[in-house]
């Protein structure tokens, strides 16, 4: 399985064509943030005030300026509330547009690329990933906002007081700037790697649990522990080195913060023991050089879970833009149908296609199914059978030619238009956790209890009335209080709601025993009567029903015929 590496700028990407839309809101945060700055900035020179007033005994001016204190505090302190509602909600909005794309970007995936990426990478991207963007978003990214803005308006108050140490508070900067590079430097290796790491531990706890039967049935407990244990190992000393890393910068920040803010103070009393500053200077000087330092420094601490949220959101973004350079031919005018093609026509004009480059797995096929027939391909495992019904339903795109179903290029179709012309049923009926209602209605969430009712009679017979809650009755989470053969005569009816012009049934009997699946190829065969169906077949009597048989094998079509013709020459199972 492949691993996708983030893309470097991916989030930012995003990040810019997210904000794009929120332009009023942002305009609103710009204001208050102005607002939050003049309050900041206000706090040394009345603090100046207040002093000098208290030491000249000027009563009246010390009670003025007490009430502009309290005023301007009471207006920064909800300018900031405000701001952080703001910069909260645009944080919000670029996570909510960062899901939908992801999601949106994951379902469209062309299944060759799908299935060459570890699930458990991309679980990891879409919760833990996202997890970490949105701690940061609603707490970090407002702390960071306010902090940068009291840190400016600060110094500016400062500057205002007293000019001398003001740019004596400046000395600060660089040591700060460097330690920061440092961390940028340093983190642009060690979070992507952690984040990985995590996805990879995801991947085989996910991949544990859901193989858990098969594991105990083969006693490879062991195997999968030690398997497990050696990613957990990795990502212990991915997150040993991220606490390294973290522990030295903060501790050098830390001492830059002390060192400095001694300096300034020893400074402002020098000043003051000369005459040359008064006592308001001295209290204000040290007031705002707090007042700059104390945000600098929280400003410096966030980039830490900055970065690590850079790192996730990279590894989110790319998800989101996945594809972007791959071979999805949706564009306008796609779903035009070629004129003269028939409704429920099948076409593959030169079609090969590879899973991974040097394994070609369809090669130049070519072929006409015609509506209303029922085709059956059979093979050997791995002959390309399924790959063949996956390009029919574009759940697989072709890496040369074109898939054609009633003339349309069934790549470029948009999906609500391709599921009403040709639809599937895989090996294994998937159901949601829900009622079969529930799991019927991801076919057409409108349909009524009637409708339901009725494809499952004409697809599968009655057996499901004799359910306790019939259409309300719970399947489950994977559908596991039916049985396999339940859950596919399922996955057959929501076909049956669609009433598509094509069907594939890609070996969509093969978990059900031979007398059940007698009885559901005759109800199959009598609901989708006049409609093309195409038959994966590992059985021959699945296929001596057929009207036409392709034998695939490495790739290519090598026979074409009647069954009696085809069949004769194949290997599967005997006739039940």
């Amino acid at each position: 399985m492949e691993r996708i590496a983030a893309r470097p700028g991916a989030g930012r990407r995003l990040v810019l064509a997210s904000l794009r839309g929120q332009r009023r809101l942002l305009a609103v945060s710009a204001v208050i943030t102005l607002a939050a700055a003049v309050a900041a900035g206000a706090i040394p020179a009345l603090v100046e005030s207040a002093v000098d007033a208290a030491d000249d005994g000027r009563r009246d001016d010390l009670v003025a300026t007490m009430v502009w204190f309290g005023g301007v505090s009471l207006v920064g302190a909800l300018a900031n509330a405000l701001q952080r509602w703001a910069v909260s909600v645009i944080g919000q909005n670029v996570l909510h547009d960062l899901r939908v794309q992801a999601t949106h970007r994951l379902g469209a995936l062309p299944l060759g690329d799908f299935e060459r990426i570890r699930r458990g990478d991309l679980v990891a991207r879409v919760t833990g990933d996202v997890e970490r963007l949105e701690m940061v978003a609603t707490n970090g990214l407002p702390f960071l906002a306010q902090a940068s803005v009291s840190a400016v308006a600060a110094f500016a108050g400062l500057l205002i007081v007293s000019p001398p140490i003001a740019l004596l508070a400046l000395v600060v900067v660089p040591p700060m700037l460097a330690a920061g590079r440092w961390l940028l430097r340093r983190s642009s290796d060690v979070y992507p790697r952690a984040r990985r790491v995590n996805g990879e531990m995801i991947g085989e706890l996910a991949e544990t649990l859901e193989g858990a039967d098969t594991i105990r049935t083969f006693g490879r407990g062991r195997h999968r522990l030690a398997s497990f244990g050696a990613v957990n190992t990795r990502s212990r000393e991915a997150n040993l080195d991220g606490m390294r890393m973290r522990v030295r910068f903060f501790g050098a920040t830390t001492m830059i913060y002390s060192v400095m803010t001694g300096v300034v103070v020893v400074a402002a009393a020098a000043l003051a023991t000369d005459g040359r500053i008064s006592t308001g200077v001295v209290a204000a000087a040290v007031i705002g050089t707090t007042r700059v330092f104390d945000p600098v420094a929280d400003i410096v601490s966030y980039l830490d879970p900055i970065r690590s949220a850079q790192a996730a959101l990279d590894r989110v973004a790319t998800i989101a833009e996945l594809g972007d350079d791959r071979s999805g031919r949706a564009s306008a005018g796609a779903d035009s149908a070629t004129p003269g093609a028939s409704p429920g026509e099948v076409r593959f004009d030169g079609v090969s296609f590879a899973y991974r480059r040097d394994e070609t797995v369809i090669d130049d096929v070519t072929l006409r199914l015609a509506p209303g027939t029922t085709t059956a391909i059979v093979g050997d495992t791995g002959a390309g059978k399924s790959t063949l019904a996956r390009l029919m339903t574009g759940l697989a795109v072709p890496g040369a030619g074109t898939v054609t179903v009633a003339g349309h290029d069934v790549a470029g179709l948009a999906p609500e238009r391709r599921r009403r012309v040709i639809a599937t049923v895989l090996q294994e009926g998937f159901c949601i956790d829900g009622t079969i209602a529930d799991n019927l209605r991801l076919a057409d969430a409108d349909a009524t209890d009637d409708e339901l009712a009725a494809a499952l009679d004409r697809t599968t017979g009655r057996w499901w009335r004799s359910l306790p809650e019939g259409l309300g009755t719970a399947t489950g989470t994977g559908g596991r209080r039916l049985s396999n053969g339940q859950r596919q005569l399922v996955a057959l009816a929501r076909v049956a709601v669609l009433d598509p012009q094509v069907v594939v049934l890609d070996e969509a009997t093969s978990l059900l025993d031979p007398d059940t699946e007698a009885t559901v190829a005759e109800a199959t065969e009598r609901a989708f009567a006049g409609r093309t169906v195409v038959v994966i077949a590992h059985r021959r009597s699945t296929a001596a029903r057929a009207d036409r048989v392709l034998h695939v094998h490495d790739g290519r079509i090598i026979a074409d015929g009647p069954p009696s013709e085809v069949l004769h020459h194949v290997d599967l199972e005997p006739t039940s």
